[in-house]
């Protein structure tokens, strides 16, 4: 009964930890990749690398609206 309680509580909090680290590490990545961005097409790439890293997807792409709106230019993609 409470040992058992105690046991499942422990799993939880371990699962819990596992994905608050997880996500730091990934927070740390892409700020370190942003921070050696030199160009909009550094930052493109990094964040569609990134959002198929922490998606779970197999491809990303990332666009910029043109400063008349009238069209989306690709900065980057991955997959």
């Amino acid at each position: 009964g409470r040992q058992a309680g105690q046991a499942l509580e422990r799993v939880r909090l371990a699962g819990v930890e596992r994905t608050a680290r997880a996500r730091a590490e990934s927070l740390q990545r892409v700020t370190a990749a942003l921070a050696r961005a030199r160009t909009t097409a550094d930052v493109g790439a990094v964040f569609s690398r990134e959002a198929t890293a922490l998606l779970g997807a197999d491809t990303a792409w990332v666009g910029l609206l043109t400063p008349d709106g009238g069209a989306v230019e690709r900065l980057g993609w991955s997959g």
